[in-house]
């Protein structure tokens, strides 16, 4: 008969900026039936429903006439309707959204009224829209006309209000914006980049426009080593869609247009256009590069912004020390968001940002089979590790998630072939990983996931103390899940070789939980640190992404894993209205392509960042001890990190919320500062 969401978010909507309890309610139904079915499709990994009311129509209702469209069910109705009821959710919170913006915004009735009866003519047609596919369809704002209308409103308002007809303007590249938002306060009139050579960092440009028509901006890129668009910069502009949730996001960068002067960026009416520019240094002289960026567009006059960028006489190093990985299991051609047409881009992406730990599933070291002394009577087949280790070559380390269980081929925990077995598989594949110049250390085995029971504990020891006693120098990892981490047995921890507790749990358990880990690696434990909140794209790629580096660095851990590189839910995150499941991946993983994703830069930055810290470390380790940079340098190694590890800007990993994202970014300009000092003997 209709979706509840879209009709009663005609009339209200809960707040997209934070959590609340909300009440969808509508009477605008005249139908009738013997009984009622509510389809739920949640946006996330739960639905809370309190209460659920059905009013008595009138009487002569029942007499009436069918007038919806024939299912055959929930999931049919959400093939055929997903898109259509999550499209007119949008346009009717943004449609009221903008009549509060014009109704506040202080004007007299005579400039207000043409606005407020046009956004009035679209609420008409938003009901009549025809029911929309969900094949082909991208959720790329605006969506589609009566969405172009609703921006183009406020052009006309920004126009009303004096404001020009195109703004440019500078925020950190990780901060949240809005598809309306022009510049404030703490906007920034001017681009700078400081970096040494070798390195990747970013830079934003913001096009706010002040039309009630779409334009397309030519953009230049001038006074930079390599002369008018230079090499050393990538520009891509930051495409605004929707999600499931309907909170929209400017995550995805695919690559702007390059034509003959430059490049060109659409900017649709009344709404901002954000430039993302990816500065490679690899090719750039040391020193101060000063240029600007100009923007030219039909009707106004050309608009520029200084551009410096500072590269330091550092070379960052081709390997860093930093492992990065996230349960990508590019072992098999398709699983979750992986497929056969995306695979090769997916990997090459990923290794472009530092990933060197990538993931495989238990079915890269199968068992075999075993005779009744526990060796083997069929050797494994090693078709699948084989052929996911040819794709990644350049791996440091083979991740495997084992999968186990309380028994190996039939063969429980506490009998007499269990711990030959094991000791016969993981031998086998030590010999065969050394035949591929893999050396044991380099593979890394996850025996049972997130453990956060005594029990489970008991059966990654039992496997762990096999595995040690035929092939010690294997990495076992375990990534306990224990809120309380003094509840775990002490025999698990001790028989692992890496901890890897979840960061978000560091962040919100208290000092005890962080205390436990801290002792565990003064005791010798190694430690990584994992994440594995979603949806990723509405999780703050600096707080939640590139602080996670800092958290590493801060605890003496040697990974950031993230979960997980290739999981979108099912679904595809240009069309977040037919996924069914909660997206994870750190890019725009589409089922036949790979965009980059502010995420996934933001990954790659905060490697950049780790290393810094290393390479501070080894520094003063060389410097004299005289050296007049030394005590900087010394106070930034023991408290940088700490600086920008405080706060709720680290603790909430929440991306609408406002923070100030510089910190990182200060402290990372004097640490290069420092090694530059550091560096005159």
């Amino acid at each position: 008969m209709g979706d509840l969401v879209s009709l009663s978010v005609a009339r209200e909507s809960p707040p997209a900026d934070r959590y609340s309890i909300h009440r969808y309610w509508i009477d605008e139904l005249r139908t009738h039936g013997r009984y009622v079915q509510l389809a739920i499709d949640p946006a996330g990994p739960y639905c809370f429903t309190d209460e659920v009311e059905v009013y008595r129509g009138e009487d002569a209702w029942i007499n009436l006439p069918p007038d919806g469209e024939v299912s055959t069910g929930a999931e049919d109705y959400f093939k055929k309707f997903s898109v259509n009821n999550a499209v007119k959710t949008r346009l009717f919170g943004d449609l009221r959204a903008m009549r509060e913006s014009v109704e506040s915004a202080g004007l007299d009735k005579q400039k207000s009224a043409p606005l407020l009866r046009e956004l009035d003519a679209i609420e008409t047609e938003i009901p009549k829209l025809p029911r929309i596919a969900p094949e082909g369809f991208k959720a790329v704002f605006p969506l589609n006309d009566l969405h172009t209308r609703i921006f183009a409103v406020n052009g006309r308002l920004r126009q009303l209000q004096g404001k020009p007809l195109l703004e440019v303007w500078v925020n950190h590249p990780l901060d949240n914006l809005t598809p309306v938002e022009g510049p404030g306060p703490q906007s920034r009139k001017q681009i700078g980049v400081h970096m040494m050579q070798g390195e990747w960092r970013s830079a934003v440009l913001n096009l706010t426009s002040g039309s009630d028509k779409a334009v397309n901006v030519t953009l230049r890129v001038e006074g930079l080593p390599g002369g008018a668009n230079p090499d050393c910069v990538a520009v891509h502009k930051a495409e605004w869609t929707d999600t499931k949730e309907q909170r929209p996001i400017a995550v995805a960068l695919p690559l702007a247009e390059k034509i003959a002067g430059g490049y060109v960026v659409d900017v649709p009416a009344g709404m901002t256009r954000q430039v993302w520019f990816s500065i490679d240094s690899a090719s750039l002289p040391v020193g101060t590069h000063s240029g600007k960026v100009t923007t030219t567009y039909p009707g106004g006059a050309p608009l520029s912004v200084p551009i410096s960028l500072r590269v330091f006489p550092l070379k960052f190093p081709v390997q860093p020390t930093l492992h990065v990985g996230g349960w990508d299991y590019t072992n098999n051609a398709k699983m979750y968001g992986v497929t056969p047409e995306n695979r090769d881009a997916l990997i090459a992406h990923l290794k472009e940002r530092f990933v060197d730990s990538p993931w495989g599933t238990a079915g890269t070291m199968p068992y075999g089979a075993f005779d009744a002394q526990g060796n083997h009577k069929t050797k494994p087949d090693t078709t699948n590790f084989d052929a996911w280790a040819n794709l990644w070559p350049e791996a440091r380390r083979y991740c495997v998630f084992a999968a186990v269980s309380d028994k190996i081929a039939g063969a429980a925990i506490g009998t007499p072939e269990f711990a030959p077995r094991v000791k016969t598989w993981i031998s086998f594949w030590v010999d065969h990983l050394r035949e591929k110049g893999v050396k044991p250390e380099q593979l890394v085995i996850l025996l049972l996931d997130e453990p956060s029971k005594n029990d489970q504990d008991e059966v990654i020891t039992a496997w762990a103390k096999a595995i040690n006693e035929a092939q010690p120098d294997v990495v076992l990892w375990e990534d306990p899940t224990y809120t309380n981490p003094a509840e775990m047995t002490t025999d698990m921890p001790a028989s692992v070789d890496v901890l890897c507790p979840n960061r978000v749990h560091l962040l919100t358990q208290g000092k005890g939980f962080e205390e436990f880990y801290r002792n565990q690696k003064a005791a010798g434990k190694r430690l990584d640190f994992y994440s594995c909140s979603g949806p990723m794209h509405l999780l703050d790629p600096y707080s939640y992404v590139r602080l996670q580096a800092w958290t590493c660095w801060d605890m003496g851990a040697e990974s950031t894993f993230f979960w997980a590189l290739g999981d979108t839910g099912g679904g595809n995150p240009w069309n977040p209205y037919a996924t069914p499941g909660t997206n994870y991946a750190p890019m725009f993983l589409g089922p036949d392509s790979v965009t980059p994703g502010k995420h996934m830069e933001a990954l790659r930055e905060s490697v950049q960042d780790f290393e810094y810290f290393v390479m501070l470390r080894d520094a003063v380790a060389r410097s004299k001890p005289n050296h007049p940079a030394l005590t900087k340098a010394k106070d930034l190694l023991a408290n940088g990190a700490r600086r920008v590890l405080q706060g709720e800007a680290v603790s909430n990993i929440s991306w609408v919320d406002n923070k100030d994202r510089w910190v990182a970014e200060q402290v990372r300009l004097e640490i290069l500062e420092a090694l530059a000092a550091l560096k005159q003997q």
